[in-house]
């Protein structure tokens, strides 16, 4: 059996330790990126840092971002076929309901409406007269 793998997400959320300046730059200087690509990290989305670790390999990742002043967060890795653990997954459906579709004209229009032509008479000469 396989262990499972998790990934660290980090989403830019700082702890009250430090302000957002000195945590930038230890962060910069801790993954040793310039501080351009580290102001991008701390915009506010979230971005994985680390994929396909074993538990306790993430949880030393995320003590040591935890130790620069920053917040992280563990998950499991998804598996390939549950699709709606995947990143980017939107979830379209409203409950198991289905969209009703309104009608789209405001007026009925009289030619759209026509008799059942089950019991009309044919128009040949050979169909009966149904009585």
């Amino acid at each position: 059996m396989s262990e499972e793998s998790y990934r660290v997400i980090f989403n830019g959320i700082t702890t009250e330790e430090y302000d957002l300046e000195t945590t930038t730059k230890r962060f910069a200087k801790y993954f040793k990126l310039n501080l351009k690509k580290t102001e991008r990290l701390f915009s506010g989305k979230e971005y994985i840092l680390k994929t396909g670790v074993g538990e306790e390999e993430a949880m030393k990742f995320a003590v040591a971002i935890a130790n620069i002043g920053c917040e992280c967060y563990i998950e499991p890795v998804p598996h390939d076929d549950d699709i709606s653990k995947q990143p980017g997954f939107v979830e379209r459906r409203r409950g198991g309901q289905r969209r009703v579709n309104p009608s789209r004209r405001k007026v009925v229009r009289s030619t759209s409406i026509r008799p059942d032509r089950r019991q009309n008479n044919g128009r040949r000469k050979t169909d009966a007269p149904s009585d």
